[in-house]
């Protein structure tokens, strides 16, 4: 189940399906980790009902994977494959060797894992909490008009808490909310990924930063959800509008 894309369906690869024939299957195996949970933010701040493909990577007619950011690569070693069906589970061991091209350390590819596995924690946070944002938007400007209805303090707290959480979606370029986190730690991803090497410096720097600004936001969301909500809810509690929802906010942000 995908968005609509902003380019032609020819240009996508098939969707990848394991043989269930009897006897000897083939099968290529792109060794990678799950893709990162990625939001269609614009580069203009705001969230598009479509998915934008702007990176150029495997441009190819027929072979453009569907996700355009895709999941950390795995790093040379010895792993497991599990096969299971009707209540068995078979095991056979599987050994992942370094392409002699690459002339990378084991310790470089190692860093760029861990850098990658990073970002997509911290895609995960940002994805989830835009989403619970959103809804906490979508709920207040429903009832807006009903809280607004009540004494000074509650039109005050309104007009507050909808800044607040404008902040929260959008953020701005000094401050950025949980979309435009969303959006750079996808192309940091792409950088990471681009080739078989120890990350710059100045990558592992830009990651932090956003991922300094994603727990800072956290914070901050997770200190609406807990008193100016519930404060707003006990103000609104003798009128008509119902309850806004509260959630039990997480702030790993890009930890494990």
């Amino acid at each position: 189940d995908f968005s609509p894309a902003n380019v032609p369906d020819y240009w996508f690869a098939s969707p990848t399906k394991v043989p269930k024939l009897s006897g000897m299957n083939r099968f290529v195996w792109e060794m990678r980790y799950p893709p990162p949970a990625s939001l269609p933010y614009s580069y203009y701040g705001e969230l598009l009902e479509y998915t934008e493909y702007t990176l150029a990577d495997h441009a190819i007619p027929g072979l453009t994977p569907r996700q355009m950011l895709r999941g950390p690569r795995i790093v040379p070693g010895k792993y497991s494959v599990e096969l299971r069906h009707g209540g068995q589970t078979l095991r056979q061991p599987l050994t992942v060797e370094l392409d002699p091209r690459v002339h990378a350390s084991f310790q470089d590819l190692v860093q760029q894992r861990d850098l990658g596995l990073k970002i997509v924690r911290g895609m995960q946070s940002s994805y989830g909490s835009y989403g619970q944002v959103a809804a906490l938007h979508k709920a207040l400007t429903e009832h807006k008009e009903l809280l607004q209805s009540g004494d000074a303090g509650t039109k005050d707290a309104v007009e507050r808490i909808s800044k607040e959480i404008e902040g929260l979606e959008k953020g701005t370029k000094t401050a950025p909310g949980f979309g435009p986190v969303n959006r750079d730690l996808g192309r940091l991803l792409f950088s990471v990924e681009n080739a078989d090497m120890r990350p710059a410096q100045s990558l592992l720097t830009a990651v932090q930063q956003l991922c300094d600004v994603l727990s800072n936001d956290s914070m901050k969301w997770q200190q609406l959800n807990e008193q100016e909500i519930s404060v707003l809810n006990a103000k609104a509690s003798n009128g008509k509008a119902p309850a806004l929802p509260q959630i039990a906010v997480t702030t790993n942000g890009c930890k494990e």
